[in-house]
């Protein structure tokens, strides 16, 4: 799998846009669409941020290892089938539904610090 399969995988996991990447990474869109579709090669720089925004190793993106990290968001978790609360207890829907909820909260705090703190 070449360079550009990989972003696209990547960046399809997380449902974002070219645009929205492009734009947190502060990379031109039309120079990602080039990576995607291997027209181009990011720089070392431009490699690490990628490396870094995905939390996949400069290796992976590189086709030098091919595993690929399980590191998943917790929303992408939830999202998951099959969620065992343990090994004997599957967790039900209304469960996941509580959980996504207090994670939605979580996340609003966790804003309304960061915005807090940077107008310190």
């Amino acid at each position: 799998m070449k360079l550009g399969d990989r972003l696209r995988k990547l960046r399809s996991r997380r449902k974002i846009s070219q645009q929205e990447l492009s734009h947190r990474l502060n990379i031109n869109r039309v120079t990602y669409s080039q990576y995607e579709t291997n027209r181009r090669h990011p720089d070392y720089e431009t490699l690490q941020k990628l490396s870094e925004f995905f939390s996949v190793s400069t290796d992976y993106l590189l086709g030098r290892e091919e595993h690929q990290p399980t590191l998943l968001s917790m929303e992408e978790f939830l999202d998951q089938d099959n969620i065992m609360w343990d090994e004997n207890t599957p967790a039900h829907p209304e469960g996941i539904e509580y959980f996504k909820q207090l994670l939605k909260l979580a996340k609003l705090e966790a804003q309304k610090n960061t915005n807090d703190n940077e107008s310190k």
